[in-house]
């Protein structure tokens, strides 16, 4: 099995989302040979890399993480990405790359997951 994990933010941006798709991955291809491809934004100094069956593939212009321009450019480029390669599953973390990933589901028929750990939303005090 083939999975594509989309997610925005990596490290070095630390987060829940970031160790949760991280340990996620780790485990099912440790323990369940799943082949997994971390699809994340490019970033200055850090590259793409692969480590026992998890490759993590840095997308779109290498921007400051807060660059709305970068993240507009990481989703177009992730999108084409995923319609050039065949995954069995498509697992999207935050919501900008969930929109891609039910785009490219839409299109190719590859079944979707979407976790949202979280808000950035200002001024939201948990009510």
């Amino acid at each position: 099995m083939k999975i594509a994990v989309l997610i925005d933010a990596w490290f070095p941006h630390m987060g829940g989302g970031q160790v949760h798709a991280w340990e996620l991955a780790k485990q099912l291809a440790s323990k369940h040979n799943v082949k997994i491809d971390i699809i994340t934004r490019a970033h200055p100094g850090y590259h793409s890399l692969s480590h026992n069956n998890i490759n993590i593939i840095r997308l779109g212009p290498s921007l400051p993480f807060e660059n709305l321009f970068g993240r507009l450019l990481y989703l177009i480029s992730s999108f084409f990405y995923l319609l050039t390669r065949r995954y069995d599953l498509i697992h999207a973390h935050a919501f900008s790359p969930g929109l891609t990933a039910k785009l490219t589901s839409l299109i190719k028929k590859t079944p979707v997951i979407m976790t949202i750990h979280g808000t950035s939303i200002e001024g939201f005090k948990g009510e």
